[in-house]
């Protein structure tokens, strides 16, 4: 190459293929995993705040926040719970099965653990790094996941990928999921309680109070054999988005507006119910948020990239479509590739965001399963990652982002 020429961009793309899978190689290999609130996602935060740094960013900043119990364990102590109640039967157990119900209804709107106090739940750790002006007129905060899921055999069960329900295109209807089957589970019990509470006591509802305790025992175990199942490599949860965050931070960083600032975080405590999001949000106050534009980087190493519609579990979170409509445009200009939107079934980091009706744009991808590649599994590792996607997210996120900073996604752009 001639001195004083830029290298070619296929060049470009190529070597920051190569870091990209760097950074998800030395996250995916850390020694006992990156479960939320272990020795391993504090590690990772170690890591990705040398990067950072690395990459441009001054003002970076690792802080502990509170996170939630693991999925696996409240899994199993609400199924326990509603099991027993069908053992007891009569006003007792409508009792033991309505607060199951209560429970995680509660939990999954509001994020706070109700029954799952009762449970263990270590400190998450979150990972924060700014640019620009201390005043900015316009703010922007590129998010993703630290921590990674644990392999469960209830997710390597073949009968439980159909079960659990596909991503796609098509709209999903609520409940859904793992979260949807638990509270149709519970939703039995309590009634079945409720029928033993009022003097029914048949062969047919003692059957049925038999059967349900069966079943919710029998999920409870699973939900147990998870909490202490290993940790998965977690390259494409959320490694991936890891990677696909800090190569969208470096390049936004090169050509951000005086007037504009931007921010990077990597949320531990995602897997229990995106705790680190919450923490952040929480910390910032209502006036940093209102004004913010959050871009989110779920699993992004699969074969099609995607943008998240909807999150569908015991509800269906319908996301703002300010940032939707400018990312549909600017997919629309084919540089990126097709970029669908999808329902995403399942919970993403953004979901504490949509939740307060902020302005959010999520990407991920799926594979032609319409699932997440490799999603709580062992073999999710580096070498299975599309790595050519993480970085098409990323420069996707970028156009995207710049748009948005110069006013095309403001509601007057858009009429």
């Amino acid at each position: 190459m001639e001195p004083g020429r830029e290298p070619r961009s296929d060049q470009k793309t190529l070597e920051r293929q190569i870091r990209a899978f760097h950074w998800v190689r030395l996250l995916a290999e850390i020694d006992g995993g990156r479960v939320a609130g272990g020795d391993g996602e504090r590690e990772a935060a170690q890591r990705v705040e040398s990067w950072m740094r690395e990459i441009g960013f001054d003002e970076v900043a690792t802080e502990a926040v509170t996170s939630r119990p693991r999925p696996g364990a409240v899994l199993a102590l609400h199924c326990g719970v509603g099991a027993l109640g069908c053992l007891v039967g009569g006003i007792a157990g409508l009792l033991l099965a309505g607060l199951a119900v209560a429970s995680l209804r509660r939990e999954h709107a509001r994020g706070r653990a109700q029954l799952s106090r009762l449970l263990p739940a270590p400190d998450a750790t979150v990972v924060s790094a700014r640019a620009g002006p201390s005043r900015a007129r316009q703010r922007l905060v590129l998010v993703a996941a630290l921590d990674a899921p644990q392999a469960g055999r209830l997710f390597a069960w073949p009968a439980s990928r159909r079960l659990l329900g596909r991503s796609g295109e098509a709209p999903v209807a609520a409940p859904a999921g793992l979260a949807g089957w638990l509270w149709r589970g519970l939703l039995a019990a309590t009634c079945a309680c409720a029928a033993s509470a009022l003097g029914a006591s048949g062969a047919l509802v003692q059957g049925a109070l038999a059967a349900l305790a069966l079943l919710l025992s029998a999920a409870a175990a699973a939900g147990i054999e998870w909490a202490r199942a290993k940790p998965s490599p977690g390259a494409n949860a959320d490694a991936s988005g890891v990677a696909a965050m800090l190569t969208c931070g470096e390049q936004l960083l090169a050509q951000l507006r005086g007037d504009a600032e931007l921010w990077l975080l990597a949320a531990g405590g995602h897997e229990p119910g995106a705790c680190g999001v919450r923490a952040f949000l929480e910390s910032r106050g209502e006036d940093f948020a209102r004004d913010a534009l959050f871009i989110h980087f779920d699993r992004v190493g699969g074969s099609a990239l995607c943008r998240v519609r909807a999150e569908v579990g015991l509800t269906r979170l319908v996301h703002p479509p300010r940032l939707a409509e400018l990312a549909r445009r600017v997919a629309e200009s084919g540089a990126f590739g097709e970029v669908r939107a999808v329902d995403w079934v399942g919970a993403t980091s953004a979901a504490p965001v949509v939740a307060r009706d902020l302005d959010a744009l999520v990407l991920a991808s799926l594979d032609e399963d319409g699932r997440a590649r490799g999603d709580h599994r062992l073999a999710d590792l580096p070498e299975a990652l599309d790595t050519a996607g993480i970085v098409r997210a990323a420069d996707f996120a970028a156009a995207v982002a710049m748009a948005a900073l110069r006013g095309e996604s403001d509601p007057l752009a858009l009429v």
